[in-house]
């Protein structure tokens, strides 16, 4: 009877060893996909933060160039050589006006009024700048 009730603990502790394998290689298999699954998020993440810091990097210099826009250095050069050359104008239509004569007011008139166009073009888009 012993031996009976020994072979039956026997056959169930390997029975329970038997499922006890099963269960630990089917949580083997859940741990290893967790585990690729785990490195496809931590790629993703890592990838996520090379973005922001480029996205980051970018924003900054965007920023940069903002700044030196709100200054405006090309600006202030553009509005210089506008004042530059409406003085030049201004002094081209003095020229002419000195040099009229009868013959030549019809020409004079066409430089004139080509002048005065000129500087009014140049005196708006110095008032753009301002």
């Amino acid at each position: 009877a012993e031996t009976a009730s020994c072979v039956s603990s026997r056959g169930m502790l390997e029975e329970s060893v038997s499922d006890l394998r099963t269960t630990m290689c089917e949580l083997q298999e859940r741990l290893q996909s967790v585990d690729g699954e785990g490195n496809e998020w931590k790629t993703r993440y890592e990838t996520q933060l090379e973005l922001n810091e480029q996205l980051e990097r970018q924003m900054s210099l965007i920023h940069g160039r903002l700044e030196d826009l709100r200054g405006n250095p090309v600006g202030e050069f553009a509005f210089e050589a506008l004042r530059q050359r409406l003085k030049l104008l201004t002094e081209e239509k003095s020229d002419l006006h000195t040099q009229a004569t009868p013959a030549g007011l019809g020409l004079l008139f066409l430089k004139q009024t080509a002048l005065n166009f000129s500087m009014q073009q140049i005196t708006s888009a110095a008032n753009a700048l301002t």
